[in-house]
């Protein structure tokens, strides 16, 4: 679908009566969606949750720019609102939404006003956007019951991933992020590889873990970026844990306030800055040279009374260096991010089942995580993990 001044698919339902209306058991599969002026492909309905059970899979959303002056954003490569049940997989979304100047701009990939969504096995890169946004990966609004994993993120003007709470939206929670990785994204206004936002205090981003995922991060042309942003603080019992935040220039955590850790706490990550040059982390007014200081200020990073978390320098089964697949099978054979026997991180992490969390089976890469003491970030080493040159973790098909 291409050339449309709207979307290449839009799906929605609209009843003046307020009775339910929309779709159910909706599948996309082996599409392409480009060049259409709004987006790629959108659900709505009237009702909350008229769309249910939509399947999304091998396909590509790429140059959907948006709209100049458009009332709503505009630009996005895929978006799931209102719907009810959703998977979004082993599908790419690139060079989206660079005419958009609305200030709640577009992302790649996301969801809102929805439930039970899984985004899982997805490639977002060099998304754009003239106003706010233009992500790789977000559960916005309204979003519950709903995962981000094992996804890739690169290269984006806005935040790699974003959990975020929009003005007079359902109630948000129970939602998680794990086992992604995000390189180099936030490369406008000062967005974060993760990011959270919300509005409204009395409508937080609320009951969400965001576990064992990589987040690297560089100096960006425009504003100064972080591997974990938090704007505002309407947040309530977000967790970071196992968490690898690797960052060069810019500090790893750059929070507006100090986020008690009711709102937002770290537990089991390893923050590390390359160049020294300035605070590994900002939270509220004051800048952290070393974890420590952190630690002792706010009461992050510890279990109880036991600190937790390091400042440490992971050890790559290979030299470092940017990763920029544009493909799915890319993806597949991959071996950066891949972590070697010896590097810190290993055996590093925190046993998160003391919190009732659930790690899912499998890391980034496909590696079955098993019952001992779990490595930091995307990666779960196994023995002869560097030598692996291919392994199927993303679906492949004809």
């Amino acid at each position: 679908a291409s050339g449309f001044g709207d979307y290449g698919l839009y799906l929605g339902g609209w009843r003046e009566d307020d009775q339910l209306s929309g779709f159910a058991g909706l599948t996309v599969s082996h599409s392409t969606f480009f060049q259409n002026e709004l987006g790629g492909l959108m659900t709505w309905a009237h009702q909350l949750y008229g769309i249910k059970n939509v399947q999304i899979s091998h396909s590509t959303f790429h140059s959907n720019p948006g709209r100049p002056n458009f009332s709503r954003p505009s630009g996005s490569g895929v978006v799931l609102g209102r719907a009810d049940g959703g998977v979004i997989e082993h599908s790419v979304a690139h060079h989206n939404g660079a005419a958009n100047t609305n200030s709640a701009g577009p992302v790649a990939i996301w969801a809102y006003d929805s439930n039970n969504i899984v985004i899982q096995h997805n490639l977002a890169y060099e998304n754009r956007s003239a106003g706010g946004d233009g992500g790789g990966f977000d559960l916005d609004g309204g979003s519950t019951h709903s995962i981000l994993q094992y996804n890739f993120s690169y290269n984006n003007d806005g935040a790699g991933y974003l959990v975020a709470q929009y003005q007079g939206a359902p109630a948000f929670g129970q939602n998680i992020v794990r086992y992604n990785i995000s390189q180099n994204d936030g490369r406008r206004r000062g967005y974060g590889g993760i990011t959270l936002w919300a509005a409204q205090a009395s409508n937080p981003v609320r009951d969400t873990a965001i576990y064992h995922n990589t987040v690297v991060m560089s100096q960006a042309p425009n504003g100064a970026p972080a591997a974990v942003r938090l704007f505002g603080d309407h947040f309530d019992n977000v967790s970071f844990r196992n968490n690898l935040f690797i960052t060069d220039g810019v500090a790893v955590v750059d929070a507006d306030a100090d986020t008690p850790t009711s709102s937002v706490i770290f537990q089991g990550n390893v923050y590390h800055r390359r160049d020294q040059a300035g605070p590994l982390i900002r939270y509220g007014m004051t800048d952290h040279g070393s974890l420590a200081s952190w630690r002792e200020v706010s009461g992050q990073e510890r279990n109880g009374i036991l600190p937790v978390g390091a400042a440490g320098i992971p050890i790559w089964c290979q030299p470092f260096v940017p990763f920029e697949p544009t493909s799915i099978a890319q993806l597949q054979g991959m071996t950066h991010y891949r972590l070697a026997s010896t590097s810190p991180t290993k055996n590093a992490g925190l046993d998160l089942s003391q919190w009732g969390i659930d790690l899912g089976g499998l890391d980034f890469f496909g590696n079955a995580l098993t019952d001992g003491q779990p490595d930091v970030g995307a990666h779960e080493f196994i023995q002869g993990d560097c030598a692996l040159l291919f392994r199927d973790s993303f679906q492949s098909r004809p």
